[in-house]
């Protein structure tokens, strides 16, 4: 074989182990990131498991809010219920709602960040 034929056969099978390195490095990062999609839905699975608690305002009661955000359960104080204003009772349970709310979205996002950092 002539030197010219040589080159091009080195050429080329350079390019081939070099797209074959590219080949293995592309898996390797789609297998990450598989893995990690796997406990951030792991992690999201979970999240009805747990819940917060919030007390209402002049602390007449409480609601619970699950880890998805969803409203699971609210609890009275009767005592304190019957002697409050009864127009502002729905006001303070949306407003006990909302700041649950809040407060889940933050755990829900600070455990998803966890989750992806403890790979």
């Amino acid at each position: 074989m002539n030197g010219e034929g040589e080159e091009l056969i080195s050429r080329m099978e350079a390019a081939i182990s070099d797209a074959y390195d590219r080949t293995r490095r592309v898996n390797a990062l789609v297998n990450a990131v598989n893995r990690a999609a796997r406990d951030v839905e792991i992690t999201v699975a979970g999240f009805s498991k747990w819940g917060l608690r919030q007390e209402m305002e002049n602390g007449i009661g409480m609601v619970i809010v699950n880890g998805n955000g969803e409203l699971v359960r609210i609890d009275f104080d009767h005592e304190k219920v019957s002697i409050s204003d009864p127009s502002q009772l729905g006001k303070r349970i949306v407003s006990a709602v909302n700041v649950a709310e809040e407060r889940v979205r933050k755990v829900r996002l600070q455990r998803v960040k966890q989750s992806l950092r403890g790979r």
